[in-house]
């Protein structure tokens, strides 16, 4: 979902030379709005979705592609209570934002297949202490 994927480099944007200028995210909410409005207009059609067709498709669209899948399976639990669609939405969106701060990490440390150091493993905890 392109629309994430863009969210998520603007709020985690980093000049040349690695610093971090992240950039406003509200230009692109009417289009995440109206994105949530269609799929959730599709779930709700459908009474029994096969969760295998939620799926993290590739390593470097993982971060994005799991805030999606989150947010669907929001949406589907709320569904599932009969919350009403505004509170279903609301839960939609905050699964697509739960891991936002992420962004925050460099991306050498948050792409890193070996052991994370002591500032690493501070640093993912708390990122925004880095900047």
């Amino acid at each position: 979902m392109l629309i994430i994927k863009e969210i998520f480099l603007a709020a985690g944007y980093r000049d040349a030379n690695g610093q971090l200028k992240s950039k406003s995210i509200y230009e692109y909410m009417s289009s995440l709005n109206s994105i949530v409005d269609e799929i959730l207009l599709e779930l709700s059609s459908k009474k029994n979705i096969p969760l295998e067709y939620i799926d993290i498709k590739s390593v470097e669209n993982y971060l994005y592609m799991s805030s999606l899948n989150c947010g669907i399976l929001g949406a589907l639990i709320a569904m599932d209570m009969d919350y009403n669609y505004e509170m279903t939405k609301n839960i939609f969106l905050a699964g697509i934002f739960h891991d936002i701060g992420m962004t925050l990490i460099p991306p050498d440390i948050f792409q890193k297949k070996t052991e994370f150091t002591t500032e690493e493993k501070i640093m993912i905890i708390n990122p925004q202490d880095f900047h």
